[in-house]
């Protein structure tokens, strides 16, 4: 019987298999992102019952707001080099996995197309925020 449950618990864990591969994110334009939706993500999401949150998805670090140095929190200084970088790679990962920009959770959540507990961010997909926020996921090869 021991020998039994032995096989089983092996046969359990192989067929566990590998964990799963690290996926990267598209080569995003970075210069498009600092131009034009670094400046979306801090006015629009940074807010602290949102993602100016750490326990939040898409957790955005902005002037006056959530910051990596908890003491530097509700400082009017800009935000470091380093939380900026976090900021990209935190909206990066939003384009993994799909090929159609529109369909990112950071295009369709601000729509109000699924369903966002923050509200409609956007009109309509013609809101210039809207559309920095496409071309910059398009300049990573996505539709």
């Amino acid at each position: 019987m021991r020998a039994l449950g032995s096989s089983l618990a092996a046969l359990a864990l192989a067929a566990c298999g590998p964990a799963n591969p690290a996926v990267g994110t598209p080569p995003l334009d970075h210069a498009l992102y600092l131009r034009t939706v670094e400046s979306v993500l801090e006015q629009r999401c940074a807010v602290p019952s949102c993602h100016g949150n750490p326990r939040r998805p898409l957790a955005t670090y902005a002037t006056d707001r959530y910051r990596m140095d908890p003491s530097r929190l509700r400082l009017p200084e800009a935000i470091s080099p380093e939380e900026v970088a976090a900021n990209e790679r935190s909206a990066s990962a939003f384009a993994v996995g799909i090929t159609n920009a529109a369909d990112s959770m950071l295009i369709t959540k601000s729509l109000g197309t699924v369903f966002h507990q923050g509200g409609v961010v956007w009109g309509s997909v013609d809101d210039p925020e809207c559309q920095a926020v496409l071309a910059w996921l398009r300049s990573g090869g996505l539709r």
